[in-house]
C-alpha cells in the first residue's frame, strides 16, 4: 500500500529541467531519504508535492488525490529548509496559530498541542519567546507546527542543516517517532550518515533525474565492496569478501600488516558512486540505476 505516488514528474524553469522523468511512491510509516547536490530538485520536487508549485508533466497523487485538493491539504505536513516562525510569540503561541490554520479549535487543539509537545520534548520552551530560542530549538518548533495536525504525509527539507549534534539529535529523533505512528515521510538531507541511520528507502537524484532508488537494504548490497581490506607493510593491499576478520587476518603473515579496515556498505559509498565517484563525473543521464531487488555495480 502506498499513500504517495510520483509518475514521471516534470518541472521546468525556462529552459532548465529542474525534475525529469522523477518516480517514486511512499507507504505509510515509511522515510524516503531524497538525496542529490545543490540544484538536483530536491527542493522543486517537494514545492510540487506539497501542491506550491504547478508540475509542466507527470502525475502526483496522495491516497489517490491531486496535491492541492482540500482533502490533501488537510492530511500534509510541510517543513521547508527556511523556517517559518512568529519570533516575538512564544512557542505556544506558534502552535496554537499553525494548528488554527489546520482547522483545529478548542479541545481538539488543546490535545494536539499537549501530544506534539510531549512528542518533541518541548515543555521547557512553551512559554518562551521564539526569538530568545537557539537555531536548534526554533528548528525543532518549526517541525512541530508542521505536524501538529497529525499528518499522514510529511516533508522535511534539510531540517538538520545548521545544527549541532545534540539537535541534530533532537529532530531526527522526532522524525522517527512520527514514523513510527504511521507518518509517510520524505525526508532531504546532506547529511549522508543521516540517511544511512533514519531512512527506509532512499531515492537519488542528480539534475532532476533519478539514478538509484530502492530500499535501504537492497541499495547497500549493491555497492557491498570486500568487507576486509589488509594493508602491509609494504603498502600493498589484499581484499577479502569473506566477513570473518579472523580469517581474513589469519590469511597473510601478520608481521606484515600495517593496518586493517573493515568495510560495511554504506550511504556515503552509495551516494558517492551515483553522484561522481571519485573522478567526480556525475552519473546523471546514465543507465546504472539500482531498483528494489537489483544488484546493478553503479
Amino acid at each position: 500500500m502506498t499513500l504517495l505516488e510520483v509518475e514521471s514528474l516534470t518541472k521546468r524553469y525556462g529552459s532548465i529541467v529542474a525534475v525529469d522523468d522523477l518516480s517514486f511512491s511512499v507507504a505509510p510509516g515509511e522515510t524516503v531519504g531524497l538525496l542529490g547536490p545543490n540544484g538536483a530538485g530536491k527542493t522543486t520536487t517537494m514545492g510540487c508535492i506539497v501542491g506550491l508549485l504547478q508540475p509542466d508533466g507527470g502525475q502526483i497523487a496522495v491516497d489517490g488525490l491531486a496535491p492541492n485538493s482540500p482533502p490533501v491539504s488537510a492530511m500534509v505536513g510541510y517543513a521547508a529548509q527556511r523556517t517559518a516562525l512568529y519570533l516575538s510569540l512564544r512557542v505556544s503561541d506558534n502552535l496554537s496559530y499553525f494548528g488554527g490554520l489546520y482547522g483545529l479549535r478548542g479541545g481538539s487543539l488543546t490535545t494536539a498541542t499537549s501530544k506534539i509537545v510531549e512528542l518533541f520534548d518541548l515543555g521547557p520552551l512553551t512559554d518562551r519567546r521564539v526569538k530568545d530560542l537557539s537555531v536548534g530549538q526554533q528548528k525543532l518548533v518549526h517541525l512541530a507546527t508542521a505536524v501538529i495536525h497529525e499528518p499522514r504525509l510529511l516533508l522535511v527539507d534539510e531540517p538538520t542543516a545548521g545544527l549541532d549534534v545534540a539537535a541534530r539529535r533532537r529532530v531526527i529523533d522526532g522524525i522517527r517517532r512520527l514514523a513510527a505512528q504511521g507518518t509517510a515521510v520524505i525526508f532531504s538531507t546532506h547529511y549522508l550518515e543521516e540517511a544511512d541511520e533514519a531512512c527506509d528507502s532512499l531515492v537519488i537524484i542528480d539534475h532532476g533525474r533519478r539514478v538509484a532508488a530502492g530500499s535501504l537494504a537492497d541499495l547497500l548490497a549493491a555497492v557491498a565492496d570486500p568487507a576486509t581490506v589488509i594493508t602491509l607493510g609494504s603498502g600493498e593491499t589484499v581484499s577479502f569478501d569473506d566477513r570473518d576478520l579472523l580469517a581474513a587476518i589469519n590469511s597473510v603473515d601478520q608481521d606484515q600488516i600495517a593496518e586493517v579496515v573493515v568495510e560495511r556498505p554504506s550511504v556515503r559509498r552509495l551516494y558517492e558512486r551515483v553522484i561522481g565517484g571519485a573522478d567526480g563525473n556525475s552519473a546523471a543521464g546514465s543507465t546504472a540505476e539500482v531498483t528494489p531487488g537489483s544488484t546493478a555495480d553503479v
